[in-house]
């Protein structure tokens, strides 16, 4: 069997990130698989991309169009946006390939257009990064993006004629699966969920204090043993607005009246450190590009991590923080319910007592102790790659076969 995963980038975001985990459990249990992306960085041989000049330009053309589209129509989102409404040979190429599943992922920026996917002559399974392949332009939703103006329909519209039972879909959490089965777009495709496997191998804890302060830069804070350590990070962390680094850095601050914190936050471009009160200090490492060790280190020095988000597909970084032995704080209703499981590896909390939750958790030295180990052992038991990659074989086996019954 062999296997094409495709993906716009290679290692940015966390789809790309999660696309490369399946693509590498599946490769370690000798299935033969690829990765596609448009925009590649290694010299991975099962990484390809196309590297004509005239794909080149056609990429540049297609990321200005997509951008400038929704400025011309005045479409303004807090969100990212996206039109699949241009053309692209990406799928003549892929039906060229030797490949027989053609697993999509992240296919945005234009990759590929919402009647290209009805182009391709192959099994089609899509694991589902964001909600934009059930909604109109936006990948998420908010208050202000309800998803009903002309050009939202208008992609709703497309993507129900194009896609109906054209594909199977997985979700990496129930969250997400509930949102498909809900929506007028997918709703009639065969769904299952399967989460995202989670190495447990390459997220073990770094205990010694001193070396994860040197490890990450931060030697000027290695005499702060009394403090106590929040993590907060994501992509674009404090801007934004749906992972939700407002209430984080309100909990800090509350959180300062009884402890000596630490705020560190990762993710965005900036880096600076700020005492807001004798209390509390922010600390803001920017980008973490190195992941097996500094941000396992950093997952390491952390007592608690903090994932307030209003909308999340799955919680990486909830994951493989549980996965290192740091206990997690979320916001009940999205995917990271699947990964925070309330008084067993973290809390599970509404926005209300959300601070009252950092606050209780931080006090106690017995439960952070035993959600650590609880909830290494739970990312052990549900996200062990050996067991995601054979239920992503079963699923590719499944499509297999209704393609050869269909002739």
């Amino acid at each position: 069997m062999k296997v094409l995963h495709v993906n716009y980038f290679e290692n940015q975001g966390g789809a790309s990130i999660a696309a490369n985990q399946i693509h590498n459990c599946l490769l370690r249990e000798q299935i033969k698989s690829q990765l596609l992306v448009s925009e590649k960085i290694s010299s991975d041989q099962n990484v390809i991309t196309d590297k004509s000049f005239l794909a080149s330009v056609s990429r540049k053309f297609r990321e200005k169009f997509n951008r400038n589209l929704f400025k011309y129509l005045n479409e303004k989102s807090t969100n990212t946006q996206s039109s699949g409404l241009l053309r692209s040979l990406l799928p003549y190429k892929i039906n060229k390939l030797k490949h027989d599943i053609i697993n999509l992922h992240w296919i945005n920026n234009e990759m590929m257009s919402i009647k290209d996917v009805t182009r391709i002559n192959k099994p089609i399974i899509w694991t589902i990064h964001d909600l934009w392949p059930i909604s109109g332009k936006d990948h998420y939703y908010n208050r202000k993006n309800i998803g009903n103006s002309f050009i939202d329909n208008f992609i709703k519209n497309s993507k129900r004629k194009n896609w109906d039972r054209l594909f199977k879909i997985v979700c990496p959490s129930n969250w997400v699966f509930k949102k498909v089965r809900q929506s007028d777009v997918l709703k009639n495709n065969e769904a299952r969920v399967i989460p995202h496997p989670i190495d447990i191998s390459l997220w073990k804890r770094i205990f010694e204090r001193e070396v994860l302060f040197k490890i990450l830069n931060l030697e000027n804070f290695k005499d702060f043993s009394k403090h106590k350590i929040l993590l907060f990070g994501a992509d674009r962390a404090t801007k934004n607005l749906r992972k939700g680094y407002k209430l984080a850095f309100e909990a800090a601050k509350n959180c300062s009246k009884n402890f000596k914190i630490i705020f560190i936050v990762f993710g965005d471009d900036q880096k600076e450190n700020i005492r807001i009160n004798n209390n509390l200090y922010l600390i803001k490492l920017g980008r973490i590009d190195d992941r097996n060790t500094k941000l396992r280190a950093l997952y390491s020095l952390s007592d608690v991590m903090l994932v307030p988000s209003k909308e999340e597909v799955f919680g990486l970084t909830a994951a493989e923080s549980i996965a290192t032995g740091t206990p997690v704080i979320t916001l009940r209703g999205t995917g990271t319910e699947d990964i925070v499981k309330d008084n067993i590896n973290g809390c599970v909390a509404d926005e209300k007592n959300f601070v009252n939750c950092v606050n209780e958790l931080l006090d106690s030295e017995e439960k952070l102790r035993v959600f650590s180990k609880q909830g290494i052992e739970f990312i052990k038991k549900n996200f062990d790659p050996h067991i995601i990659a054979n239920k992503y074989i079963e699923v590719y086996k499944e499509s297999l076969n209704t393609k050869i019954n269909s002739f």
